[in-house]
């Protein structure tokens, strides 16, 4: 659909399976379909079977392929980062870096610097109501659960934490349960009504 200066690939885990294969080689394989004929592409360097398909379709497409690493060392304006937020920023500066290197695209440290103050909705969006602090985050992986427990637990390491969520169906709620049960001091559950999609209270 688009033809971009660059191609971007973050970090890849098991989600969505029942569309995209149920293993990480699989879902790469999806993921690498943004891969363009000839475009240059960055990958987050992750699991070796995945970055393997990752080089698998650019040599295909003739496509150059560069890996961001995940252990990208923050700065200091980086330290109220997880470690999902530092590999992120570890792919933005390599796409930045290349796309200076081919498009003669700028950048310095001061626009990283500016980025590190962007807050995403629903991504670790903090507010006070009623006195209380709450974080809303669009957790709905395993893997994304982890990165949100390490984001609180970094924030908030001495305070009791209520969790309330929900969950789709497609999800691998017996593994996030676990995690759920294992971190929260107390655990609500929020009814949702008319969307077949999610589980029941009961349910869960």
């Amino acid at each position: 659909i688009v033809r971009p200066m660059i191609s971007v690939i973050t970090r890849i885990d098991l989600d969505h399976t029942q569309l995209l294969g149920n293993t990480h080689e699989l879902i790469a394989g999806e993921k690498a379909g943004i891969i363009k004929e000839s475009t240059p592409v960055v990958a987050l360097q992750q699991r070796a079977d995945v970055n393997q398909v990752f080089e698998k379709f650019s040599i295909e497409k003739k496509a150059p392929l560069f890996f961001a690493t995940s252990t990208f060392k923050k700065q200091p304006y980086f330290t109220h980062f997880n470690s999902a937020e530092v590999e992120n920023f570890s792919v933005v500066k390599t796409v930045l870096k290349k796309l200076n290197e081919l498009s003669n695209v700028e950048w310095d440290e001061k626009k990283i610097k500016e980025l590190a103050t962007l807050q995403l909705p629903g991504r670790y969006e903090i507010f006070t109501f009623k006195n209380k602090i709450i974080m809303l985050d669009v957790a709905h992986n395993y893997i994304s659960y982890l990165k949100l427990i390490e984001k609180i637990k970094q924030l908030y390491p001495e305070k009791k934490i209520a969790f309330a969520f929900n969950s789709s169906r497609d999800k691998d709620i017996e593994k996030m349960g676990t995690l759920i049960k294992q971190t929260f001091n107390e655990i609500y559950i929020l009814p949702v009504k008319d969307n077949p999609r999610l589980f029941t209270p009961t349910e869960l």
